[in-house]
Protein backbone atom coordinates (compact mmCIF):
# COMPACT_ATOMS: atom_id res chain seq x y z
CA UNK A 1 0.00 0.00 0.00
CA UNK A 2 2.89 2.29 -0.70
CA UNK A 3 1.21 4.67 -2.97
CA UNK A 4 -2.39 6.61 -3.33
CA UNK A 5 -4.06 3.79 -5.68
CA UNK A 6 -3.11 1.09 -2.67
CA UNK A 7 -4.74 3.72 -0.58
CA UNK A 8 -7.48 4.09 -2.04
CA UNK A 9 -8.98 0.35 -2.05
CA UNK A 10 -8.37 0.72 2.26
CA UNK A 11 -10.44 3.90 2.52
CA UNK A 12 -13.89 3.20 4.29
CA UNK A 13 -16.94 4.49 2.86
CA UNK A 14 -16.26 8.41 4.01
CA UNK A 15 -13.06 8.07 2.03
CA UNK A 16 -10.82 7.62 5.50
CA UNK A 17 -7.61 5.23 5.47
CA UNK A 18 -7.54 3.88 9.48
CA UNK A 19 -4.30 2.86 10.68
CA UNK A 20 -2.31 2.90 13.81
CA UNK A 21 1.17 4.72 14.86
CA UNK A 22 3.52 4.38 17.10
CA UNK A 23 3.36 7.27 19.95
CA UNK A 24 6.12 7.73 22.37
CA UNK A 25 5.80 9.63 25.19
CA UNK A 26 8.66 11.39 27.04
CA UNK A 27 10.37 8.29 28.10
CA UNK A 28 10.87 6.84 25.05
CA UNK A 29 8.38 4.30 25.25
CA UNK A 30 5.59 4.18 22.51
CA UNK A 31 2.27 2.73 22.25
CA UNK A 32 0.23 2.00 18.94
CA UNK A 33 -2.61 4.94 18.91
CA UNK A 34 -5.28 5.05 16.22
CA UNK A 35 -4.83 7.32 13.32
CA UNK A 36 -5.54 8.17 9.81
CA UNK A 37 -3.90 8.65 6.39
CA UNK A 38 -3.97 11.99 5.10
CA UNK A 39 -1.14 11.63 1.84
CA UNK A 40 1.40 9.88 0.97
CA UNK A 41 4.23 11.42 -0.54
CA UNK A 42 5.73 9.49 -3.38
CA UNK A 43 8.72 11.45 -3.20
CA UNK A 44 9.81 10.77 0.02
CA UNK A 45 7.90 7.64 0.90
CA UNK A 46 6.07 8.66 3.87
CA UNK A 47 2.73 9.18 5.53
CA UNK A 48 1.39 12.58 6.53
CA UNK A 49 -1.05 10.76 9.83
CA UNK A 50 -3.54 12.64 11.94
CA UNK A 51 -3.41 10.80 15.24
CA UNK A 52 -7.43 10.11 16.11
CA UNK A 53 -7.50 11.19 20.01
CA UNK A 54 -5.20 14.56 19.41
CA UNK A 55 -5.83 15.29 15.90
CA UNK A 56 -1.98 16.06 16.34
CA UNK A 57 -0.44 15.41 12.87
CA UNK A 58 3.03 13.69 11.99
CA UNK A 59 5.10 12.31 9.00
CA UNK A 60 6.03 8.84 9.35
CA UNK A 61 7.32 5.75 7.70
CA UNK A 62 5.74 2.60 6.59
CA UNK A 63 7.64 0.70 9.53
CA UNK A 64 5.69 3.37 11.78
CA UNK A 65 2.26 2.36 10.52
CA UNK A 66 0.26 -0.45 10.52
CA UNK A 67 -2.86 0.08 8.25
CA UNK A 68 -6.33 -1.58 10.22
CA UNK A 69 -6.83 -4.05 8.01
CA UNK A 70 -3.54 -5.33 7.81
CA UNK A 71 -3.17 -8.23 10.75
CA UNK A 72 -0.34 -7.97 13.07
CA UNK A 73 0.93 -10.59 12.06
CA UNK A 74 1.16 -9.33 7.96
CA UNK A 75 2.90 -6.41 9.81
CA UNK A 76 5.68 -8.48 11.90
CA UNK A 77 6.41 -10.26 8.70
CA UNK A 78 6.81 -6.81 6.51
CA UNK A 79 8.83 -5.13 8.95
CA UNK A 80 11.37 -8.88 9.44
CA UNK A 81 11.46 -8.22 5.19
CA UNK A 82 12.52 -4.70 5.50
Amino acid sequence: MENEKGLQQIQDKDGVVHAYSKWYDNAGDFTWKECTVLHYDVTSERYKIAWVSSGKEKTVGRVNLRFREESENSYSQMIEQA
